[in-house]
């Protein structure tokens, strides 16, 4: 029998097992089995052992990312505005003003903003609306009788969906009360209701001239034309309703200080409220949260303003010189009702 050791040249013998086939029988692999080419060795991507923020089912995504998320939602049809009787088109017999649709329609109507975010992106122009029709929104309701009409319908749409929940849930902010200013308060809904709920306050709104305009007349509120930013109607209390979000940090603190010459001392019960978005204030809900941020896109789109944390509110009332502290209430939606004493 042969030997099955091969030997080497110095003559010594190697285990059969240590040895290749190809080395063995003296001759090249089959081309049917070719070796395998030698590669650059490329280390192993690590496993992540945890699912990344923004695709957890309960955890939101971070801060920075949720309005860039929610905007690529509501481009894919990803369920940001979802089927609810709230905002159907009304049945037979049924108030339109009762639904949500006249807000739906101010907000998302004007599109071409929107689509003009990629040029205004690349400019120094203040909003994407006034790069669109070279015009700020504030101005394009003074020249449109549609725009401004169908904008005035939105804010007394809103006015209807917060004013029970405020006269009910928070008749407190309005004891001792005398007289009250809403600045930038419209047609009057949440003047009214406001009026109809407390008698004895003094109810007026205060915004400009083109809007108060097509005010009704023989109600219990008064009205009157002006610029906020240069002087606020004296009074015991000043309400705004979605009002501080409209505008930059500067011009709220620009604001802020009118409504302090127009109020007494805290002591006397002179006071600012605030029915606006606290960003965060529910953490639970974070529904409330994606809507929250969809209106900041919407207030940089088309006003140049955001929405606020309330750090942020609190930075803007010392600013303002409103030393008195205030009172955050968080309910009604996303809306909370902020009371600031100066």
């Amino acid at each position: 029998m042969k030997n099955c050791m091969p030997r080497a040249s110095f003559g010594t013998t190697f285990p059969v097992h240590n040895l290749h086939v190809p080395q063995i029988r003296g001759r090249t692999p089959h081309p049917r089995h070719p070796p395998r080419p030698r590669t650059a060795h490329v280390p192993l991507r690590p496993r992540r052992k945890t699912r990344h923020p923004s695709r957890k089912g309960r955890l939101p995504p971070p801060p920075l990312a949720r309005p860039r998320l929610l905007w690529m939602r509501w481009k894919r049809g990803g369920g940001v505005v979802s089927p609810d009787p709230l905002f159907a088109p009304p049945r037979e017999g049924q108030r339109h003003g009762d639904l949500a649709v006249p807000a739906c329609d101010a907000r998302l109507g004007p599109a071409h903003p929107w689509q003009s975010l990629g040029v205004w992106f690349h400019t120094d122009v203040r909003t994407p609306i006034l790069k669109a029709h070279e015009m700020e929104l504030w101005g394009l309701t003074g020249k449109s009788e549609g725009l401004n009409r169908m904008f005035n319908e939105a804010m007394a749409c809103d006015s209807r969906l917060v004013s029970k929940w405020l006269v009910e849930k928070q008749r407190q902010a309005f004891v001792g009360l005398k007289s009250l200013v809403d600045v930038g308060g419209g047609t009057g809904g949440l003047t009214l209701t406001i009026a109809e709920a407390f008698p004895w306050i003094k109810c007026t709104v205060f915004d400009l001239p083109h809007v108060v305009a097509d005010a009704p007349e023989g109600t219990l509120v008064n009205f009157e034309g002006g610029n906020m930013f240069e002087y606020i109607p004296p009074s015991d209390a000043v309400i705004f309703k979605l009002i501080m979000h409209d505008w930059s940090d500067e011009e709220c603190v620009k604001i802020l200080k009118q409504c302090k010459k127009a109020i007494p001392t805290k002591e006397e019960g002179g006071k600012v409220m605030i029915l606006d978005m606290v960003v965060n204030s529910k953490i639970h809900d974070h529904k409330a949260t994606e809507t929250q941020f969809f209106f900041d896109m919407l207030m940089m789109v088309l006003t140049g303003g955001r929405e606020r944390e309330e750090l942020e509110w609190e930075k803007m009332f010392m600013e303002a010189g409103f030393h008195g502290g205030y009172k955050a209430t968080h309910g009604s939606g996303v809306l909370s009702l902020i009371e600031v004493y100066p």
